[in-house]
């Protein structure tokens, strides 16, 4: 393979936006410039919106999954798997939603001892897998 056609970015997903107050997306953000690479589109959730506040992001194996909220603020719609290098919908779940597992921890969040999970389980660093993937494109 000719390495001369890609190069490595390092990426972040997440979802954010409040209903009535800022635009309510799943994105995804080139670490490196702060720049977005893509965003799914703000909708409701009987459109099939993908995103929410209170819905979290999970990667693994090139697609992204994220949860979208119902008609309220809290509740959960549907799962969805999306492309991670364009965010096209791979599949969905209904009434699936929320934010997805990562190796049993629900909702895994990092803090100044590590990773820590609802479960009130702490693991070091040294216990969690992280991976990245090259994406196709200009050599910057």
């Amino acid at each position: 393979m000719n390495y001369n056609n890609f190069f490595r970015v390092l990426i972040v997903y997440v979802c954010g936006g409040c209903r009535g107050y800022t635009n309510v997306q799943t994105y995804c953000f080139n670490a490196t410039t702060g720049e977005p690479v893509w965003s799914i589109p703000s909708k409701t959730a009987d459109d099939g919106g993908i995103r929410g506040w209170t819905c979290s992001v999970a990667v693994a194996d090139r697609l992204v999954y994220s949860g979208s909220e119902d008609d309220g603020y809290f509740g959960y719609g549907s799962l969805y798997s999306l492309d991670a290098f364009t965010g096209d919908v791979v599949w969905y779940v209904p009434y699936a939603g929320s934010s997805p597992a990562l190796k049993g921890i629900r909702d895994p969040f990092l803090n100044s001892s590590g990773f820590t999970g609802f479960s009130g389980i702490t693991i070091s660093a040294d216990d969690v897998e992280f991976s990245g993937f090259e994406i196709p494109g200009p050599k910057i």
